[in-house]
Order: structure tokens, then sequence, then C-alpha cells
């Protein structure tokens, strides 16, 4: 797969350059997350998807909750001393997750009955991965180091025993797991009490894996989880690595890109275990499900140039954005403004009139960015109010 996704420190810039710099891409990403958008490395993206569907989707809540630029770490002068000699490390605190099953629930539109479950099993699926050296990036024959063999270094669960009580679970063993639950003993009687589900659970990311996703300024991706939330799990990833292509590689003449990837790969991504390609291929829905959902239209075909004899060796993923017209009449992504607040009645050039017209500004400029993922620009209308909200507060 030919994308570029050279290995990189992502925090390069030194003391008062690295806060300036980060202090916009902080403020960007605030903007994104009110579109729903969140930001991934690329380096992240191509070494994690060989995990299955459910850590991955567990772990796309992660990261849309993670702070990927927690300035006051960069007040920290030791940090900074050895984030130059190469030797950092992010302090737990800074990359512990703590997840809602409520909010999984919401997000996926998933029945109460068998969320809370799904959650807490996805939760464990995560947990308990194995990372190995297969990658999605032919930048480095194949193989890219992700360098740790657990994407989470520890895990809470937070079971809910009724509904005015919280207790926790701080160390969970396969021991501990039950094909409808997991028991602990109590100390009392020493009998053992089951829990169904949990009602929220924290994850600690291992450390190298945290520094990979925080302080991003180049080689990162922006994902639409509005987008992914509708998709099934397998479909999340392959739509992850779809947007990766796109935002990093020119679009091919024709206005599309294309990804080979080898039978290994295929059944990483889709959680199969088919022995051909041929096999894969006539049982490959994914491409119609994203066509469907996604700004995409995705085919796919088995690669003639790779057959040795009648094997084929690759699968062909080609793709291409739909067009403005098309997303909007297919209901994919339609595109709307958030309203505007409406003036105070304040005095001109007063801290209140500043607070108002940054308000407006930081609506404008998300419609703005949403509106350029599909090749549209802001209205006269908008781009005359964002020029006169920009000269309030002196911009």
């Amino acid at each position: 797969m030919d994308v570029n996704v050279n290995n990189q420190n992502v925090v390069t810039l030194s003391d008062k350059g690295l806060h300036d710099n980060l202090l916009k891409f902080k403020y960007n990403n605030n903007l994104d997350q009110k579109g729903k958008l969140y930001r991934l490395s690329n380096d992240v993206i191509t070494g994690l998807l060989q995990m299955e569907p459910d850590s991955w989707r567990i772990f796309e809540q992660i990261a849309k909750k993670i702070d990927v630029y927690p300035l006051k770490l960069l007040n920290s002068e030791p940090f900074l001393n050895d984030l130059s000699e190469g030797t950092a490390v992010i302090p737990a605190k800074y990359r512990t997750v703590t997840l809602r099953a409520k909010d999984y629930i919401k997000d996926y539109q998933l029945a109460a009955s068998t969320g809370y479950r799904e959650f807490t099993l996805n939760a464990l699926s995560l947990f308990d991965e194995m990372l190995t050296n297969i990658s999605f990036s032919e930048t480095r024959n194949s193989v890219i180091d992700v360098g740790l063999s657990r994407p989470i270094s520890d895990i809470t669960f937070h079971v809910q025993l009724n509904q005015s009580e919280m207790t926790q679970i701080k160390t969970v063993t396969h021991q501990m797991i039950k094909p409808k639950g997991w028991t602990q003993k109590t100390a009392e009687s020493g009998d053992e009490s089951k829990h169904w589900s949990a009602a929220n659970v924290s994850f600690i990311l291992h450390e190298r894996l945290a520094m990979e996703m925080l302080f991003l300024q180049r080689y990162f991706t922006r994902l639409d989880s509005a987008v992914t939330e509708k998709l099934t799990k397998p479909a999340s990833k392959l739509y992850t690595l779809l947007q990766m292509t796109a935002s990093s590689k020119p679009a091919s003449q024709d206005g599309g890109w294309m990804i080979s990837l080898d039978l290994e790969q295929c059944n990483k991504l889709s959680a199969t275990k088919y022995k051909t390609i041929t096999q894969f291929a006539n049982n490959f829905k994914l491409a119609n499900e994203l066509s469907k959902k996604t700004e995409f239209d995705v085919i796919h075909f088995k690669d003639e140039s790779s057959k040795v004899k009648k094997k084929y060796v690759r699968l062909n993923i080609a793709f291409s954005k739909k067009s403005a017209g098309d997303l909007e009449q297919k209901g994919i992504r339609k595109i709307t403004r958030k309203r505007l607040p409406p003036r105070p009645r304040v005095l001109v050039g007063t801290d209140a009139e500043g607070a108002w017209a940054r308000k407006c500004i930081a609506i404008l400029e998300a419609y703005e960015k949403e509106l350029k993922t599909v090749k549209r620009k802001l209205i006269k209308a908008d781009r005359d109010r964002l020029e006169r909200y920009r000269k309030i507060i002196g911009v």
C-alpha cells in the first residue's frame, strides 16, 4: 500500500516554539470536536488495524475522548528535557480514559439489554489484544514496529451493584472472566457474586502508544465519528484506512485512490479466516456498506498482476469521494450551520462584545471546515459576518 506513514517524533519543536504551535493545533482540534471529528496518528492507524473489530470499536471511543494536546504537560521542565533526549514518558494521568456504557449505547444506538454486555466484552477484547509487527504499509517492507505488546497497560471495571452503590474491580484476571460475566469473591463469606456488565471502564494506554497519539502536528488523519458510528465494526476499520489514504496521498488522475492488500492483511482487517483471495473477494461486503453510508464510492477486485498460476495473491480496493450533491442527495452528510447567538445588549468594544464575537467565529469556522470536506465554501453572507466578528476582536 503506497501511503506515506513514515515514523516521526510527533513533538519536534522546542520550548516556546512548541507551545505556540500546539496552541494553534489545540484550538483547531477543539473546533473539530464540536463537529464530532477526532484525530489519530497515521502510525497508530497502520499499527492497530490488526486489532479485532470489537477492540477497534472501543479504541475509537478512547481516541475521541483523550486530550490530544495536554498543554499543561509542557510546563514540566523534566518532561521537556526527557523529550529532547528521546526518553520522555507520558504520565499515567494523561493517558487514562474512562468510558461510560451509557455513552457507548447512545453512540451506536444499541438496546440497553444488550448494550451494556457488548460494552463490557469489547473492553475485555481490547485489554486482551496482543499486537504483532503486521502492518498495512509498504513504506517499510510491510512491517511497522509499534514497539509494544499490548495497547492497554491497565484496565479498571466500575461495576454497578445497584442503583445507589458503585464498586470497582481493580484487577481483572482471566480466572474472573466467565461466559456470562465475571465473578468476585466477597471478603466476608467467600461466596462468589456475579456481575454481568460494567457501567464504566477506565483504560490506561501503553506509554509508547500514548506518545504516538498526543501532540500531533503532522502525519495524522481527521476522522468523523458521526460516520463511524453508523458503520459495522469491520467497516469502521476499513473506513479509517480509506480516510487515512485519501488524506495522506494525492488522488490519481481519475480522482480516486487504490490500496492493495494480501490475504493476511485482508483477514486481519475483517477478522476473517479465508484461505484464498478469491474466497475473500466473493464474501467481501464492506465495499457496498461503505458506498451506501460514507462519502466514498468503493469497489474491489482481484489483482490480476498478482496472479500466480491460478491463484490470486492480492485484492485491490479502489475508492473515490462522492460529489457534494451526491452526498446531500443520499443524506450521508447534510451540512448545516448552527444558529449564531444574538448580539447581547452591551457596549461596543467591551469584553462582553468580544466574548460574543468569539462564539460566533467558532461556529462559523467549524462550519467552514465541514464545508471544505465536501469542497464547498461559506456563502458570501457568512463570509461577511466572519470578517465583521474578527474585526471586533482585532483579528
